[in-house]
């Protein structure tokens, strides 16, 4: 191939943003292939670390004690190992997403060919016009950090061009990919997976056979900031025969925060992402029909991992459709026990937001123990169940138990019941009383379920806990509205193994709305 275009340039120590460059390919060409280099991903040694400024940052920022105990030469060692250099690099072509290559190298190709297509890339129907592309800076750690962008290309020869042909929209014909079972009450969902085409080490191939030896009703194909594996997944998909479907959607791996995509069916690009309005990207991302969370809001940022943790300032969530609560690979009670609070606190003030979890795939891990969102099995597919269950904010997050609620609302009470959700290595006894919770803004109810004996509680009892001006609905429409409009008040129920321990949390059950009103 011929080299047509080179730049190269310098980063600043702590440069966060990106770069973009643009490029006429004047011809049409057969094979195109553009690359990415740069150096300095490492400090080179432990006195190059500014360990003070590092663990000061994480002792502040994060509320942790981890660092206390630990000498110098010990955090200098931690930050050489876990701190990088961090440069992604994505591309379109006449304003169309192509690719991105999301993955821990210091050298990224993105090839297109018919014959050979780099992971992360979709290959575009012809190799011509005007091409884009961004240099994704995330981290920084050394000034003068040199990079270099090379475009090179052959020349298509054949005036006969032979099309590529994709499926555009693939979150559309994934209904028809993979059967669900029919006799269960409700269908267990792994909604944030990744693959080799981000940053993983699974193939699409080897995701879907993880997924199904696990008994998955429905996973969620979410690379960081590509959807290429969309129409390879579903091929495969289609051709298992399994009893399983796929969620297409993204990860938007921006610089100030993760944004979790489900249902998602084109890509909507993120390069004007403003932190202190990002209500923006979320209405993008719903316009196309797509529902849009916060990923793992609390994850630890810089230095490790910059953009990991949610650092826009969100004031209206309304255009937020959930949150996951609980990322499972992130530790408890630094990450998702502030992850949980986040999401009570915005529910009890009124917002219309669902809870959600994720495994965040990035390998063949043991799932058991884990939580997983678990949705009614509506009889349809599962991007309509989820959507619908998102939307009216019906989702369970837990272990594989789920606590159920009844309304009745001619006696004024609320029926609650545990169930087996089928979840590999969850056992529901019997025998056993669990702790359930009822959360309200004015505080928490407390009692003791059996499997085998639902219990039931007045609204009249629930009163003394609910505050003297219920909040209203901040967003969207509660799906138990009062006829008279009464005031409603949230009500968070919550299953517990025997403690109110965050280790003992088995279930976070969909939010009741109830018309309260505090004597």
């Amino acid at each position: 191939m011929k080299q047509l275009y080179q730049v190269k340039g310098l980063l600043s120590r702590e440069f966060i943003g990106q770069i973009t460059y643009t490029f006429c390919l004047t011809e049409s060409l057969e094979e195109l292939d553009i690359c990415l280099t740069f150096d300095k991903q490492h400090y080179d040694s432990p006195a190059q670390v500014p360990v003070e400024e590092l663990a000061g940052y994480c002792r502040q920022r994060y509320d942790t004690t981890a660092y206390e105990n630990m000498s110098r030469e010990q955090l200098a060692a931690l930050f050489m190992r876990e701190t990088k250099t961090e440069i992604h690099i994505c591309a379109s072509l006449n304003d169309v997403f192509i690719g991105c290559i999301h993955k821990q190298l210091t050298c990224r190709h993105m090839h297109f060919s018919q014959k050979d297509l780099s992971e992360g890339c979709i290959m575009p129907e012809r190799l011509e016009g005007v091409l884009k592309v961004t240099v994704l800076a995330f981290q920084v750690l050394m000034d003068d950090t040199p990079y270099t962008v090379t475009v090179s290309g052959k020349k298509l020869e054949n005036s006969e061009h032979t099309e590529n042909i994709t499926e555009s929209s693939p979150g559309q014909k994934a209904d028809l990919n993979g059967r669900l079972p029919m006799d269960k009450a409700f269908l267990r969902l792994e909604l944030h997976n990744h693959t080799t085409e981000s940053d993983a080490s699974l193939s699409c191939q080897d995701l879907l056979d993880h997924m199904a030896e696990d008994g998955v009703d429905a996973f969620a194909l979410t690379d960081h900031n590509t959807i290429s594996g969309h129409p390879k997944m579903e091929e495969l998909v289609a051709k298992s025969g399994a009893p399983i479907q796929c969620i297409y959607g993204m990860e938007y791996t921006t610089y100030y925060g993760h944004i979790l995509c489900l249902n998602l069916t084109e890509y909507v690009p993120w390069d004007s992402i403003d932190p202190l309005r990002p209500e923006v990207i979320f209405k993008k991302i719903r316009s196309t029909g797509a529902l849009a969370g916060i990923a793992h809001p609390y994850s630890y940022g810089y230095p490790f991992a910059t953009g990991c943790r949610f650092e826009m300032e969100m004031t209206d969530y309304s255009d937020v459709d959930f949150i996951e609560i609980f990322n499972n690979p992130e530790p408890l009670r630094e990450v998702n026990v502030p992850a949980l609070a986040l999401w009570e606190k915005l529910v009890l003030e009124g917002w219309h937001l669902a809870a959600t979890c994720g495994t965040d795939l990035h390998g063949k891990w043991n799932l058991a123990g884990n939580y997983a969102t678990f949705v009614e099995n509506r009889g349809v597919p599962v991007s309509q169940a989820l959507d619908t269950a998102v939307r009216q904010c019906r989702t369970w997050v837990s272990r594989g138990l789920l606590l159920i609620a009844e309304n009745l609302p001619q006696e004024e009470r609320t029926l609650f019941r545990i169930t087996d959700g089928g979840k590999p290595g969850c056992i529901l006894h019997r025998d056993k009383t669990y702790l359930m919770t009822l959360r309200l803004s004015g505080g928490t109810l407390e009692e003791r379920i059996s499997p085998d004996s639902p219990l039931s509680i007045s609204w009249e009892r629930l009163k003394s806990f609910a505050p003297e001006t219920p909040a209203q609905t901040k967003s969207g429409v509660s799906p138990l509205l009062s006829e008279d409009e009464k005031p409603l008040c949230p009500v968070i129920p919550k299953l517990y193994e025997e403690t109110l321990e965050p280790e003992s949390l088995l279930c976070v059950s969909p939010v009741l709305y109830l018309p309260l009103t505090a004597r």
